[in-house]
């Protein structure tokens, strides 16, 4: 406290773009000395109180690094204590000025973001002792918290629409122990700049971080009546997800516990006390990845090498982005091998305090023993299916819970089984190398996982690339550099598939999760459907489009001439008020907007790489419900936007008047190229409709009413879940036709590395 600290003063200017902490900051010698002097006190003071006795109120947590160090200790909460704890931010969110005081909010967080820079060097100190963090690693751990804060805060006061807006309540937040102060204050920060409440649980390993963070947050100024912390286990995560005061909740972790949060989560509406109507209650959920980089027989092998022991190896393979699985072509595998093993052999493996340690101990000693018997599954793989073992350092004696590196290399048949640990999430430095005969082969090895978090590619030929990219399934895609280390605003994070629901962190999408429209809260009126008869035709599941994006564009280009032609014999009522939408998405489609495959969504830049989005892979098959008596322009306009992105749309009707006037529609848009294969429309009970429900797996389901809403959400969600999380959608009055574009697409974000051997390599992908 006597110190006089010295900080980037730029990082809190609001009023200036956007800017990441300047990573080379860990190494500069001052901050280097700085931690080396923050550790030797911590370590100290550690040892000091060595000789804590437990008790069964109080948690111990140790040292991964060294076991026999007690850091500190936690005491769990119980159910009553989380009743006790929601009861209080409902008060202080309903109560309180904070979700209409957005001066307040800014003053609060632009002084977290201070806090955050002051107590970087004793923040590292703590990730390096308790998450078992590499010196580099802890770094841009705090860096990347502090990244997200200044993000949101900033997006959020630019964001010219958010006076319509209003906040939904009570967010929950079940954190990591990976990322322990990076993840959990990012998916804080943003619910809480938009004027939420937020209970923290950070996870059981990494408890101290979590109350450290909590602790700079009061101190910045939030109420304690608007965040909270709870203590625990699982249980006391499943007492967090299943409360009634709970809006949302977001969520990083496991495939397992995701799913089971979204099926609870999704499935309820939010508390009548909140007075806003039965709306359905939102489930962010992040749950990993199985991911992988295709290496092409033109890639610049020593680069590739090092970027991808950077992506296995760092921090253990204990991130959900880490590369398990390098697709290589066979005809330089034999090479990459002989290069890879030398390089794999020489890493250091130990204490995470000790800098020069690259593969530092996993968090528990039961991750320790899980993943040196994977090894030894994945080591009689190869004898089971061919293949080499290259390296297997995994069963060596070293300090803590450390484990050291494994690289196999298999045929890629046995790749494509789901039960191998070649396709199996592994979070700890086991590696497949996986040889395929033509770049075809390999993006069908790259896509067979359940997942799609992130991918790269090391090649140095544009013709490849072309091929590979546009094909290739993950969130994330990195070109010639690591696929790890993603950037708030650069390289926004998330995937689909079983890898997460999205939308990306740190990304405005992201932030667009906590708020909604004022005028969002109603209850549609309830219309009477029909029970005992259907179309007079069988359903048919409708199938994606397989034309190019420029044939679909010009379908809807005719498709929405004609409507404006013919706009008034269509619908009926007060919906004409609206028209002037379908105009504006017309002029929108002239201009190029919706041109997905050529068109770059630029992230922010910076020297030496390109990043930026692409919107031009389809969301898959889909199912519009429509309970409304007539037609209504937002609707429409989502299944014209639908027509665009290629998927397969499906229109179940409960009623005989607006499908009616779907049929009308879907005739008018055949007349104009669209194919019968790719739209269906069905008038259909809701007990025939909750069958079609039960029967076919669909990636998106949107309704027109709140009433009906709930019972088709929840019927999906009894479903087993194969390869992905569904979304779904309540019809909304959202005018923006980007953001309406961005539901029924996967978002994928691009890092392309422009500098190669000093030149630029330059890239239209």
């Amino acid at each position: 406290q006597s110190k006089t600290y010295v900080y980037d003063r730029e990082i809190t200017q609001l009023s200036s773009n956007f800017k990441n902490i300047y990573p080379l900051r860990t190494y500069q010698k001052t901050h280097l000395n700085s931690l080396k002097a923050q550790l030797e006190k911590d370590m100290n003071s550690i040892r000091s109180k060595s000789n804590i006795n437990e008790n069964h109120e109080k948690i111990s947590i140790f040292c991964s690094s060294n076991p026999s160090l007690i850091l500190g200790q936690v005491i769990y909460d119980d159910a009553k204590a989380v009743d006790q704890k929601m009861e209080k931010l409902f008060d202080g969110f309903m109560n309180t000025s904070w979700k209409k005081d957005l001066s307040q909010r800014v003053i609060v967080f632009t002084k977290l973001i201070d806090l955050l820079l002051i107590n970087r060097e004793r923040l590292r100190s703590l990730i390096i002792l308790e998450a078992g963090k590499t010196l580099d690693e802890a770094a841009a751990d705090v860096d990347e918290a502090i990244d997200f804060v200044q993000f949101y805060l900033q997006k959020y006061i630019k964001d010219e629409n958010q006076i319509a807006f209003q906040a939904r309540g009570i967010v929950g937040v079940i954190a990591p122990w990976n990322f322990p102060l990076a993840i959990a204050c990012g998916m804080s920060v943003a619910p809480l700049i938009c004027g939420n409440a937020v209970l923290l649980k950070p996870a059981e390993q990494t408890p101290l971080i979590g109350a450290e963070f909590i602790r700079l947050c009061y101190q910045a100024g939030v109420p304690e009546d608007i965040l909270s912390l709870v203590q625990g286990g699982a249980e006391i995560g499943r007492s967090v997800v299943s409360h009634d005061l709970l809006v949302g909740i977001v969520f990083t972790g496991s495939k397992e516990v995701g799913t089971s949060i979204f099926k609870k989560v999704s499935s309820g509406n939010i508390s009548s006390r909140y007075a806003q109507g039965e709306i359905p209650k939102f489930a962010i959920t992040e749950m990993g990845g199985k991911n992988a980089i295709i290496v092409t027989n033109n890639c610049e092998l020593d680069e590739t090498i090092s970027g991808i022991i950077y992506s296995a190896f760092a921090h253990s393979g204990q991130k959900c982005s880490a590369v398990s699985r390098v697709i290589i072509d066979e005809n330089i595998i034999e090479s990459f091998k002989a290069r890879f093993k030398m390089a794999t052999q020489d890493l250091r493996v130990g204490e995470a305090y000790t800098f020069s340690t690259l593969i530092n101990p996993l968090i528990t000693e039961d991750d320790q023993v899980r993943v040196q018997q994977m090894a030894k599954i994945a080591k009689k793989e190869v004898e089971n299916f061919g293949g080499e073992v290259i390296v297997d350092r995994s069963q060596e004696k070293h300090p803590g819970y450390c484990v050291g590196p494994s690289v196999f290399s298999i045929e890629s048949p046995s790749d494509l089984e789901s039960y191998t640990m070649a396709n199996q999430e592994i979070f700890g430095p086991i590696l497949h190398l996986i040889p395929y005969k033509t770049l075809a082969e390999a993006v069908l090895i790259f896509n067979s996982s359940q997942y799609a978090l992130t991918g790269g590619v090391y090649c140095q030929s544009q013709d490849d690339l072309e091929f590979l990219l546009p094909q290739m399934e993950a969130g994330n895609i990195y070109i010639n550099r690591p696929n790890t280390g993603a950037r708030v605003g650069i390289e926004p994070f998330g995937g689909f598939k079983m890898s997460g629901t999205g939308p990306k962190a740190g990304s405005i999408e992201y932030l667009e999760s906590f708020y909604l429209r004022s005028d969002f809260y109603h209850k549609a009126p309830k219309h009477d459907s029909i029970e005992n008869k259907n179309s007079g035709d069988d359903f048919h599941l409708a199938q994606l489009s397989k034309r190019k994006i420029i044939d679909r564009i010009e379908m809807a280009f005719k498709f929405l001439t004609m409507l404006i032609q013919d706009k008034e014999l269509l619908f009926i009522g007060p919906v004409q008020t609206q028209f002037y939408l379908f105009e504006r998405l017309l002029q929108q489609v002239e201009q190029g907007t919706f041109q997905l495959d050529e068109l770059e969504y630029p992230n922010q830049y910076i020297p030496g790489q390109l990043s930026y989005n692409k919107k031009n892979l389809p969301l898959g098959s889909g199912v519009f419900i429509d309970s409304s008596e007539y037609l209504s322009v937002h609707i429409v306009i989502d299944f014209v936007i639908n027509i665009i992105t290629g998927n397969a749309l499906n229109i179940l009707c409960t009623n005989e008047s607006v499908y009616k006037s779907w049929v009308e529609l879907l005739d008018s848009a055949y007349d104009c190229g669209l194919s019968r294969y790719n739209i269906s429309v069905h008038l259909l009970s809701n007990k025939k409709i909750l069958k079609i429900i039960e029967e076919n797996d669909f990636h998106f389901m949107k309704v027109t009413s709140l009433s009906y809403e709930t019972d088709f959400r929840n019927n999906y969600l009894q479903k087993e879940y194969i390869g992905f999380i569904p979304k779904f959608y309540v019809l909304d009055d959202e005018e923006n036709m980007d953001k309406r574009l961005n539901q029924f697409i996967h978002l994928r974000s691009f890092a392309v590395n422009t500098m190669r051997h000093g030149a630029p390599l330059e890239l239209t992908l």
